[in-house]
């Protein structure tokens, strides 16, 4: 059965307009709730209110804690409930208040042992701090589900982040792999919302290149810029980036720099194009990186933080060295001027 996405839309919402709640609005919602508890549009916005505040205070902390608590013993299969305004940070809340939060999940489950939703969203809950349970209860979810898509969706993000670039290792190529087997699930489906489907075409790609499965990356950037189309978005960025990195790993640097160089004022989607340039970087072609940067520069879209960064990273790569091209939380060193004395 398809879900309802406006409702779920409408929903989600909510927690967007509790973020903008002032602090008074949120004292009379938490008065009336002490009267009348089961209204969830409060709880959600409340619950949106709370989500950057508790990282600053004890007192929101606590009240996120609550309605996070309250969200899971009352509506565990709700879609809100698989969103990051029901997670526990690890660095703010206690491995006592997580444990806590567990059981009531545990709970749900055993009163309700065939909603998939349940599931679902418990395992995305637990998957940061126990990735192996989290992975499990989406499987499980995945199993029970009558629309596999959302679920194998998620399983398919997780795993392609566990795969990400980076050493060889034995566990990486692992989760790759696993990927892929979710692929059909996630992608060969008809929905009014696409979201989903982009987002997995997005993650089987990389998990494809990584495990250098060219046909299969080929073919599911493919679906990604074809879904992105039909979504009334016309992005080939991604696209070229990945033919760009296969021809760059099957020798052919000439055409993947042409892909790398073809973009043009107006494109939003130029940090699509990161990946090729790191791999550009790998085989020395610093140069056509360097070119890709001065012309990404002049670019109207780009704001003054990022200007910045472009700089660094062109500064960088002029003089030979190989930037991590799109990471922005490194500072970029700047000359220190002298003072006068």
């Amino acid at each position: 059965m398809e879900p309802d996405w406006k409702k779920i839309d409408r929903e989600v919402r909510w927690t967007g307009a509790g973020s903008s709640m002032s602090a008074s609005e949120a004292a009379a919602s938490e008065k009336r709730l002490l009267v009348e508890p089961d209204i969830l549009e409060l709880r959600i916005k409340l619950l949106g209110y709370y989500f950057l505040k508790a990282l600053k205070s004890n007192v929101a902390r606590n009240s996120r804690y609550k309605h996070i608590c309250w969200m899971i013993k009352n509506h565990p299969y709700h879609f809100v409930a698989s969103e990051p305004y029901i997670s526990l940070d690890d660095s703010h809340y206690s491995e006592r208040e997580f444990a806590e939060a567990r059981e009531l999940w545990l709970e749900q489950i055993c009163m309700r042992p065939a909603n998939s939703s349940i599931y679902g969203n418990f395992g995305l809950f637990i998957i940061d701090r126990d990735h192996n349970s989290g992975l499990k209860m989406l499987q499980l979810a995945h199993q029970l589900a009558t629309e596999k898509n959302n679920w194998s969706s998620f399983i398919i993000l997780f795993c392609s982040f566990q795969a990400k670039p980076g050493p060889l290792a034995k566990h990486r190529k692992k989760y790759a792999e696993l990927a892929l087997t979710y692929a059909q699930a996630a992608t060969d489906y008809d929905s009014e919302y696409l979201g989903n489907k982009i987002a997995a075409f997005e993650h089987l790609t990389k998990c494809a290149l990584y495990l250098n499965k060219f046909e299969l990356a080929t073919e599911y950037a493919a679906s990604y810029t074809a879904t992105m189309k039909a979504w009334g978005h016309n992005n080939t960025a991604f696209q070229k980036n990945v033919l760009g990195i296969i021809a760059a790993r099957q020798g052919n640097v000439t055409v993947a720099s042409s892909y790398l160089l073809d973009i043009h004022p107006g494109e939003e989607h130029y940090y699509q194009m990161f990946g090729l340039a790191q791999e550009l970087l790998s085989y020395n072609q610093h140069a056509m990186v360097a070119e890709f940067l001065r012309r990404t520069l002049k670019l109207s879209t780009l704001d003054d933080k990022e200007i910045k960064y472009w700089r660094y990273w062109l500064e960088q790569v002029e003089k030979g060295d190989s930037p991590l091209i799109g990471n922005c939380h490194i500072k970029p060193k700047t000359k220190k001027r002298s003072r006068r004395k």
